[in-house]
């Protein structure tokens, strides 16, 4: 699995272009990471720690995934702790900065099980202000790029602005919100009421819990993602037999006050999934 008012600009040039800022850049001129997670000394605040970062950008193999980090504050430690906050849960991980040649490196590094995991990574850092990291990751042909910015409200996105727009839209719809399986088609056989009283609940951070009657519920992980022509539904399950049908990255159809319709297309098949909100 590897998504627009903002109280300050970045032009979509720098954060679109592999060459992100100058790479000759003199690493002497940057601000140290650990002057960077340190906040002002205070009563309340001793400045061993660097709150109110948020994702403002993640793409990965083309892929944007912003829209599931809209809602998370990340607070940096001096001492490389690392902790992701979204409505009053939180998960904890760690960090680190390392000298290197070209570039110097973040790690981030949080457990599986949460949207978070996406983030764990040895990023190379191209800038870095005292509001602003910029990072990226070049892998099997593509370069991921992720940028956190502090004391910010909203997310930006160098992608199609309208699939941005309708991404998170359907992010708000379904997170933390239960949904029934009202139809299923694999290609032209309907399988519908083998799916009947399945409840998808789409929890905080990403987690996905399936619940069916008189049996134990699954844990899995869903995401909102998008690229330049689609906006997808991505659901793991990481299950075989009929639950292993709903494992997919679905494309949106359409979406109204109650239903979601997707599509996804294999072999020349298309399957066809549509929730009906609890």
């Amino acid at each position: 699995m590897r998504i627009q008012h903002f109280i300050w600009t970045i032009s979509l040039t720098l954060l679109a272009s592999c060459d992100l800022v100058n790479q000759d850049q003199n690493p002497q001129n940057e601000i140290p990471l650990n002057e960077i997670f340190s906040a002002p000394p205070s009563a309340d605040n001793p400045g061993s720690m660097s709150s109110g970062w948020k994702v403002a950008f993640l793409e990965e193999e083309g892929i944007d995934l912003t829209s599931n980090f809209k809602e998370i504050e990340f607070s940096f430690s001096q001492n490389g702790e690392l902790n992701a906050t979204s409505n009053q849960e939180s998960v904890n991980g760690t960090w680190r900065f390392d000298r290197d040649t070209p570039k110097n490196e973040l790690y981030l590094i949080f457990p599986a099980g949460s949207v978070l995991e996406e983030l764990t990574e040895d990023w190379y850092i191209v800038m870095q202000t005292d509001n602003l990291i910029q990072l990226e990751y070049p892998e099997e042909g593509f370069t991921n790029h992720l940028v956190f910015t502090k004391n910010t409200t909203s997310p930006i996105s160098t992608s199609s602005p309208q699939n941005a727009t309708v991404a998170d839209q359907l992010f708000e719809k379904v997170n933390t919100k239960s949904f029934s399986i009202e139809s299923f088609w694999d290609a032209e056989d309907n399988m519908s009421s083998a799916f009947r009283n399945f409840e998808l609940q789409f929890n905080n951070l990403g987690r996905l819990e399936l619940k069916r009657p008189n049996q134990p519920s699954i844990s899995g992980l869903w995401q909102v993602n998008f690229t330049q022509t689609e906006i997808f539904l991505d659901i793991e399950l990481k299950q075989t037999g009929l639950i292993g049908e709903l494992d997919e990255e679905w494309t949106l159809v359409q979406k109204s006050d109650g239903r979601i319709e997707f599509k996804e297309v294999e072999e020349n098949e298309i399957y066809r999934l549509t929730l009906k909100r609890n």
